[in-house]
């Protein structure tokens, strides 16, 4: 955009935000604002996280890692081989190859 073009639309966006938000609506002063505390209600909360973790056996856990188990990876591999046979099946079925 040439430079008038990117004023006149930053002007206008200026122009837009004033008449969707006054600055009369948010006051200056963050003293000014003042909360209406008899509206909320009190509730009991209570952190339910466990922080009695220790770091360092944690650290050599993640570290150390679980090896993959090799049954799973060799079914994974023979299922991506059937499906690439069925693919393959399919396109020759189809006349595509």
């Amino acid at each position: 955009m040439r430079r008038a073009q990117e004023k006149e639309l930053r002007r206008l966006e200026e122009a837009l935000m004033e008449a969707e938000y006054p600055q009369e609506a948010f006051p200056a002063d963050s003293d000014e604002m003042e909360l209406d505390w008899e509206n909320y209600e009190e509730y009991d909360v209570y952190n339910t996280d466990d922080v009695d973790v220790d770091m360092d056996a944690y650290s050599e856990e993640v570290h150390q890692g679980k090896s993959g188990n090799g049954l799973s990876v060799v079914i994974t591999m023979v299922a991506m081989m059937a499906l690439s046979a069925g693919i393959l099946f399919l396109l020759k079925y189809l006349g595509v190859l």
